[in-house]
């Protein structure tokens, strides 16, 4: 986006004339001398949300880096406002500029609850940023990465920022919600957080991506679109739902996918004119809003296998059911376009590109391009430049992604934040409205590719290598020994993805959720060792006491993996005995250093970590989560 010209002759206050023309910005900052931080004093010039949240951080960074107090009569760092003259800013933007012996921080910082605006605080982020060289690795005090200093020297030309897409967001989900789900029927009792840890673990990582900037600046509707048509219509209309044979009712015909609480997966029967009716009829009743969603359900069971479906298809010889859904689906989503651009001709119809409808069609093309805004999801052993490009030959125009990779709860190191890094920028290249990565807070395995993406979100200008110094600076004078470790470790996992094994293994899956029970594929005893024995021998001298934290923390989660190893192989051994020891010895070692493991320690005892499969086998373990006995008769599709 375009950033807006400023009118020099529109900047008039009381009779007199102030030109911010770049060449008298550049004027007022030659030859800027350093100034004391512990001397610095703030001004709030306008009261709000976001200039509340900015005064904030900005004196806990000056104290962090500086040791600053309260305000001094050195500099003025101004809050909530231009020079004199300068008129508010729009549009998302945010300013920061030295000018006439002042700092000025500024920002679109109106009150929306559609897209809220922030400009101030995230002017506050850039200077803290770009001059005082803070770095914020994680989402807590330990990741916030600085070097301490007694004098800076303000910026030496206007920072300036805009999101450079219209959506930029990394999920969160409640962990409370989470704990009371069913997994936590299978957390024991000492590993369950409390709802303070739970509670600061929220902030934080809502804190964190303010941090990145991460913005939303056009609200759009989409996600799984017919969750309530199950409750709905159901009762009168089972023939709108898909006659799925393997799980559905065979009293109604086949069309009642799974268990009523599962009704977000059931699928729609799209050969039925009458599906097609009743969203035209929703989307007209509720006013023809610009965006119509149109996204399928989540999940595998209930696509629908009618006759007249199955003639939607391409599938080709020896190809599953499951292998290619997408031409049903276009066809679908061109005859919805068909009727509502005739109601409205600038609707833009969206959709997921997702699932088993992911792939490119064989058939069909999109009919109506401008009207269409795919939301791709490539997996993480898709080739997504291939994917871009096979979309684009069908008429895909405009498109934003809605990755997965996130979606992991086991313990290992995947080592892909180059993968995501350059996921990202060659999606933003190919022209990406807007990216929405699905998951939660990082846990430990997650940390560096969390920050590699919500980095190169908003910096999309900044290099790989640049991020990834950023992320290793958090270890000090350890950090060549991190870069070591995490070079390994991206070496192995790099390898692993690129395997025809793991290939198949994530082609057989719905997302990428379901790929971390077999996250630990190219990690060995050995190399698990290496990488401990490496952390090991970081110098700890001259380190602050939170870079020892950090570096002790890594090889915590180290040792972690090697027992969770141990343990996976001694489950799959089938030896009884073997599978009780090696799961004491990880039990034991993670409750003695559960505040080592970071973030959703709890969250490896779920059904997608890849060990619950085991856990459920040990006596003591099922002494100590009686429900975990509930997997041995797992729900069966109807006979």
């Amino acid at each position: 986006m375009a950033r807006e010209a400023i009118d020099p002759m529109a900047l008039r206050t009381r009779g007199h004339l102030l030109a911010l023309s770049l060449l008298t910005l550049a004027l007022s900052c030659a030859g800027a001398d350093s100034f004391p931080v512990k001397d610095v004093r703030l001004t709030v010039a306008r009261r709000n949300e976001s200039t509340a949240s900015a005064e904030r951080e900005l004196k806990k960074h000056l104290a962090l880096v500086g040791g600053w107090q309260t305000n001094g009569g050195g500099l003025e760092i101004v809050l909530g406002k231009g020079p004199e003259g300068t008129p508010p800013a729009t549009n998302f933007e945010s300013h920061v500029v030295y000018s006439g012996g002042k700092i000025y921080c500024w920002g679109d910082d109106k009150k929306d609850n559609k897209t809220p605006r922030s400009g101030t605080l995230f002017a506050v982020y850039r200077l803290l940023d770009e001059v005082f060289g803070v770095k914020w690795v994680t989402p807590d005090d330990d990741g916030i990465v600085f070097r301490p200093m007694e004098t800076f020297t303000p910026p030496a030309k206007e920072l300036f920022y805009r999101p450079p897409l219209i959506m930029m967001t990394m999920r969160a989900y409640d962990p409370v919600k989470m704990l009371q789900g069913k997994a936590s029927h299978f957390v024991p009792p000492a590993l369950v957080p409390g709802s303070d840890e739970l509670g600061a673990q929220v902030a934080g990582y809502g804190e964190w991506r303010d941090r990145m900037l991460l913005a939303r600046t056009v609200k759009f509707q989409y996600g799984h679109a017919f969750t309530s048509w199950q409750r709905r219509f159901f009762g009168e209309h089972p023939g709108w739902f898909g006659k799925d044979p393997a799980w559905g009712d065979p009293k109604q015909g086949f069309r009642h996918a799974l268990r009523p609480k599962h009704a977000r997966w059931w699928k729609l029967c799209l050969s039925n004119p009458e599906v097609a009716d009743k969203i035209i009829e929703d989307w007209v009743s509720h006013g023809k809003p610009k965006y119509m969603n149109i996204s399928p359900n989540d999940g595998t069971p209930g696509f629908c296998r009618c006759e007249n479906c199955m003639k939607l298809d391409t599938r080709r010889p020896g190809e599953d059911f499951y292998d290619h859904l997408t031409d049903r689906y276009l066809w679908f989503w061109n005859r919805l376009a068909e009727r509502a651009v005739k109601l409205r001709p600038d609707v833009i119809l969206v959709t997921y590109v997702y699932s088993y409808y992911r792939h490119p069609p064989r058939r069909e093309k999109i009919e109506y391009p401008e009207n269409f805004l795919g939301g791709l999801v490539p997996q993480i052993a898709d080739d997504y430049r291939k994917m871009y490009d096979e979309w684009a030959a069908v008429g895909l125009k405009h498109f934003f992604i809605r990755p997965n990779f996130l979606c992991y709860d086991a313990v290992f190191s995947r080592g892909l934040e180059k993968v995501f890094f350059e996921c990202n920028a060659e999606s933003i290249r190919r022209g990406a409205v807007a990216v929405d990565y699905d998951g939660s807070r990082p846990t430990a395995a997650l940390e560096f590719e969390t920050y590699a993406i919500g980095r190169s979100l908003s910096r999309p200008d900044l290099s790989f290598d640049k991020i990834a110094e950023e992320f290793y600076s958090q270890y000090g004078a350890a950090a060549p020994i991190a870069k070591k470790y995490y070079e390994r470790v991206r070496a192995r996992g790099e390898k692993t993805l690129a395997g025809d094994g793991f290939r198949k293994i994530a082609h057989g899956v719905l997302d990428d959720s379901e790929t971390a029970a077999v996250s630990y594929r190219g990690h060995t005893p050995a190399n698990l060792a290496e990488d401990f024995a490496l952390v090991r021998s970081a110098p700890r001298d001259g380190l602050s006491a939170v870079e020892k934290r950090r570096l002790d923390r890594l090889a915590t989660q180290i040792a972690n993996q090697r027992l969770t190893l141990d343990f996976l192989t001694a489950g799959a051994s089938g030896n009884a005995e073997k599978l009780e020891a090696a799961a004491k010895r990880l039990y034991d070692f993670r409750v003695a250093h559960r505040a080592n493991l970071g973030y959703g320690y709890w969250k490896s005892f779920g059904r997608k970590s890849g060990e619950l499969k085991y856990w459920k086998d040990v006596k003591f373990f099922r002494e100590l989560v009686p429900n975990v006995k509930e997997l041995e008769a797992p729900p069966q599709p109807a006979q």
